[in-house]
């Protein structure tokens, strides 16, 4: 919450029109400057017929560009939401089947890789003991060529049972080097009930690589970004057992993540 001055300044006349038109030139040489034009509105398809979030996006040139959420309807339905720019318009972009991999699904994050891949993260629901998976797609040479979840870490305690988790970002540095970040649920241990998630992509499969704990209750990371193959930041927040939400910065240097 920023403090708001009540500080009054008064100039006398003279000093006053000399500073206004010290402003106009300011603003006007800063008008003049400007490499952009205005925003305008483009309108996206709706699925739903109550929400319709659209929660991420990526361009490949002018002309392409993907922009992913989710929809739901009243009095019952949900389901992912992809869209895809034209340079003119954007239309729905068909998903691929994932009932195979579980129900409801979801997706939050999408990025593209330099070579034309497009990878679009979420979740779909399952049973016990995951309830849910990070779901990972690929849209590779005009189709969908990987429709998968990532298997995580199990629980470091007896029952050493499968855990769940869910992806909400994605950035792409190369087709074999990406990360996706989310949140995903405990070792089982007591140490925290969510864990942060990010899953490293090397080529041929997603990993499930540690990253620190620093509460005792709450972990989840929203957003990450790539430099280069060792050098990303990722971004989210926390909270330990009765304590206020916190936000914190991972850094992954090549060989680790750290706070």
């Amino acid at each position: 919450m920023f403090a708001q001055s009540t500080r009054t300044t008064r100039y006398a006349p003279l000093a006053w029109a000399g500073l206004a038109g010290a402003l106009l030139l300011i603003a006007s040489a800063t008008v003049a400057a400007s490499p952009c034009g205005d925003w305008n509105l483009t309108h996206t398809p709706n699925l739903g017929n109550h929400q319709n979030f659209l929660t991420a996006v990526t361009a490949l040139s002018a002309n392409d560009a993907w922009a992913v959420g989710i929809w739901r309807s009243n009095p019952a339905g949900r389901g992912p939401l992809a869209v895809r720019w034209n340079g003119s318009a954007w239309s729905l972009a068909d998903l691929p089947a994932t009932s195979h991999l579980g129900s409801y699904p979801e997706t939050a994050g999408v990025d593209a890789a330099p070579n034309g891949d497009v990878w679009i993260v979420g979740n779909v629901t399952t049973t016990y003991p995951t309830y849910n998976l990070p779901l990972m797609l690929r849209w590779r040479g005009g189709a969908w060529d990987y429709v998968h979840t990532a298997t995580l870490r199990p629980q470091t305690v007896y029952p050493f049972a499968a855990r769940g988790g869910l992806a909400y970002a994605v950035d792409v540095l190369a087709s074999d080097d990406a990360w996706a970040v989310g949140q995903a649920v405990g070792f089982g241990d007591g140490g925290a009930t969510s864990v942060p998630m990010a899953l490293h992509w090397d080529g041929s499969s997603w990993t499930d690589i540690d990253v620190p704990r620093v509460a005792n209750r709450h972990h989840q990371l929203n957003d990450v970004v790539m430099i280069s193959h060792d050098d990303a930041w990722a971004v989210g927040d926390y909270r330990n057992v009765a304590g206020a939400y916190r936000g914190i910065t991972y850094h992954w240097n090549g060989s680790g993540w750290t706070m």
